[in-house]
Parts: C-alpha cells; sequence; structure tokens
C-alpha cells in the first residue's frame, strides 16, 4: 500500500508515508492526527546551575544569579507573602524585600544596623519574568485587587 502511494504522488519518501501511517494509526485514526504535533516540541523546563542564561548586561553592576530551585523558593515565597495581598504592592517594593530577607549582609555602624546588598543576586527582571511565567494567574490578581473589583 505504502509503495503504492508513492509511486502515484512521485514526490513522497516511503518512509514519510509510513510516518503519517504510523501517527494516523496510533492516535486513534482521526484525520486530526495529521495535523502539527507543536505539544511535542521544543525543550523541557531547562535548570541552569552554573551560570545565567543570555547575554550579559554591559553596564549594569548587578549581572543577576542563576535561577536554581533554591533561588525560585525565595522567589514564591517572597510573592505569597507580599505581593498576593489586599492592596497593590509593586514587584520593586516585593523585590526590595527578597534583597533585604535574603541577599543583604547585617553591618553596624555608630550603634545602627545597616545593610548592605550582596553583588550576586537576583535582579527586578528575573523577578518580573518569573512573576509573569509562573504566577500571574486571575486568581493571583483576585487576591491583590479583589473579587468584586
Amino acid at each position: 500500500m505504502i509503495q503504492e502511494i508513492v509511486k502515484q504522488n512521485g514526490k513522497l519518501h516511503p518512509m514519510t508515508v509510513y510516518k503519517y501511517f504510523r501517527r494516523y494509526w496510533q492516535q486513534g485514526k482521526i484525520i486530526n492526527a495529521l495535523l502539527p504535533n507543536y505539544e511535542a516540541t521544543g525543550s523541557k523546563e531547562r535548570n541552569f546551575v552554573e551560570k545565567k542564561p543570555g547575554a550579559k548586561p554591559l553596564y549594569a553592576e548587578n549581572k543577576g544569579v542563576p535561577l536554581t530551585r533554591e533561588v525560585k523558593k525565595q522567589f514564591d515565597q517572597v510573592l505569597n507573602k507580599y505581593y498576593k495581598k489586599e492592596g497593590y504592592p509593586t514587584l520593586r517594593h516585593v523585590h526590595e524585600q527578597l534583597i533585604k530577607q535574603y541577599y543583604s549582609d547585617e553591618y553596624f555602624r555608630n550603634g545602627k544596623k545597616e545593610l548592605i546588598p550582596r553583588p550576586n543576586r537576583p535582579t527586578l527582571k528575573q523577578l518580573k519574568h518569573y512573576n509573569a511565567k509562573y504566577h500571574n494567574t486571575s486568581e493571583d490578581r483576585k487576591k491583590r485587587i479583589g473579587s468584586k473589583k
């Protein structure tokens, strides 16, 4: 049957015809089985442990950190604590709280406590991207704004 189809068309390779037949049979003998299988393309969630992906910023003093599981857990904790509450907290405020909580060192100068941020810390852009990718849902908006609004 495959050889007859190849002879009639002339442009198809036998393996291509076989691939289409196999997909058609495996996916329930429906015509939509021949549509492109886009959900099977692309890569899975990547975990950058050693270094951050992408180009390095030229003029910023803080280059950011790789998003490991620990950093993602910190993002989740600060977003849940400061961002998902009634009122309109900004992501800039949440980022400041993140730096104060996890990425600052305490120094005492003249009897006063000062927090000095570490050089390697997550950037605001990293937090915004993480929030948009994992936390920007309608339920989160309801927590921030209220269900009536």
